[in-house]
């Protein structure tokens, strides 16, 4: 299985939709032409593991601010999130390299 294949059904068993579904597909195309496509597919997923961690964080910094309990709460729920779908993606990739 191809590494665009690969991506596709990660973000798919994710849950992930908008625009990371077309970020996902855009570069999925792109791996399925690419001679290296296995690392850069990898790489690429840490790093956008990583940019959901900077969003998980900087929404901790808002809830840190925010007044009425109830959004403060949304909030972190919103960042456990983001920071759960981190580490699904990471477990992936560490499962995709060790296959």
């Amino acid at each position: 299985m191809g590494a665009g294949v690969r991506i596709l059904q990660l973000g798919l068993s994710l849950g992930i939709t908008g625009t990371e579904s077309r970020w996902l597909r855009d570069w999925s195309r792109f791996l399925l032409n690419n001679k290296w496509s296995a690392i850069m597919a990898d790489t690429q997923l840490l790093l956008f593991a990583s940019e959901l961690r900077t969003r998980a964080k900087e929404i901790l910094v808002r809830a840190a601010s925010a007044d009425d309990p109830e959004a403060r709460g949304m909030m972190r729920v919103l960042a456990a999130g983001y920071e759960k779908l981190a580490r699904r993606m990471e477990q992936r990739v560490r499962e995709t390299v060790d296959a």
